[in-house]
């Protein structure tokens, strides 16, 4: 007989700026999620990693000098967060930084900081999309 009991819920890595101050970490713990919260302190993410979290979220800010944009392009260097899905989200940014997160493998989100429900809703969507089956079928033409 199959077991119905839900595995352990998923585990967010939220990286934040150290000065943010919205809800996002409460927002997702209380649809259920583990939620480890992190500054983007680049040794303590690759710490973090260590947890094999099924998502990831980034908080940009919009400055050139944002230390995140280096962190984005590490983490999917990384061979233990290559595989692992990552959100940037934030406001202010510049197309050509927008286009910088997804040549990086991110998906971007504009997000108003206080808009945590957006984010929650894009943390289940992409989690629910990863969990669908995928095949990828080959149709030959006959000669």
């Amino acid at each position: 007989m199959e077991s119905t009991t839900p595995g352990p819920s998923p585990l967010v890595l939220l990286i934040v700026p150290p000065d943010a101050h919205h809800q996002h970490a409460t927002i997702l713990t209380a649809a259920g999620f583990r939620v480890v919260s992190q500054g983007d302190d680049e040794a303590t993410v690759q710490s973090v990693l260590d947890l094999v979290p099924r998502i990831i979220v980034a908080e940009l800010n919009g400055t050139s000098t944002d230390p995140m944009f280096g962190l984005v392009h590490r983490l999917k260097d990384d061979k233990r967060a290559r595989e692992i899905p990552l959100i940037v989200y934030g406001i202010g940014l510049t197309a050509n930084q927008i286009e910088q997160t997804a040549r990086a493998g991110a998906m971007w989100l504009q997000l108003e900081p206080c808009d945590g429900y957006k984010l929650l809703a894009a943390v289940r969507g992409v989690l629910s999309v990863e969990r669908l089956p995928f095949a990828v079928r080959r149709f030959d033409r006959a000669p």
